[in-house]
């Protein structure tokens, strides 16, 4: 069992990238399960197998350099290869990259190094940067961004879209083709469901009204 000063260690050593088998070497005395459950505890997750690895790779160093100097955000990069955010921020230290600095009261786009805000969800979809004072800006996350096929929907409706609104890929093996041709607006979630368009002109721009007093 490890102490609570040993797991605040565990936790560090992992974050900075350490594997599990080489923290379990730092503490012959544990097993590797021991080591898991006592991340589990600091509320650090997991990485999948052989994330650690790849943050080794010099073809995946490069691109996490390429893709920091074009402007994406540390947790975006991390999210794209399956590393932590620590490790991204080290690995850029270590190539002589300083992490830019956050510019009060003013967006990314500030830095002169800002390439307009795209980057690619872990799962496929592309995400953009959205200026706080743009009017489909109740659509961004707490980071500024916004899944780039529901942004696509919501300036060809001229409004943004409510959270109960999904945006389906019609060829859903191209999560990245966002032209408004090859995508639907539903209600409730994605998968078998209806499509709501107007039945005269196919529109998907539908809203509710509410219904007079009698």
């Amino acid at each position: 069992m490890l102490s609570g000063d040993a797991e605040i260690d565990v936790a560090r050593r992992y974050v900075e990238g350490q594997s599990l088998s080489q923290i379990q070497s730092a503490y012959p005395h544990v097993s590797r399960a021991a080591v898991a459950n006592a991340l589990r505890r600091r509320g650090v997750p997991l990485r999948r197998r052989g994330a650690t690895e790849r943050g080794r790779d010099p073809s995946v160093i490069a691109d996490i350099i390429e893709r920091y100097q074009g402007g994406e955000a540390q947790w975006a990069i991390g999210q794209h290869h399956h590393i932590h955010q620590t490790v991204i921020s080290r690995i850029l230290r270590e190539n002589g990259i300083e992490p830019r600095k956050k510019v009060q009261g003013r967006g990314p786009e500030a830095h002169g190094q800002w390439r307009g805000g795209r980057s690619k969800h872990a799962e496929g979809y592309v995400m953009v940067w959205l200026a706080p004072d743009d009017p489909m800006a109740p659509m961004r996350t707490r980071g500024g961004y916004v899944m780039e096929h529901r942004l696509v929907m919501a300036r060809f409706l001229g409004r943004p879209l409510t959270r109960h609104e999904t945006v389906h890929h019609i060829h859903e093996n191209s999560r990245d083709d966002n032209r408004i041709e090859n995508l639907q607006l539903r209600q409730g979630r994605h998968g078998r469901g209806t499509v709501f368009v107007c039945a005269e002109c196919g529109s998907h721009n539908i809203v509710a009204r509410p219904l007079a007093d009698p």
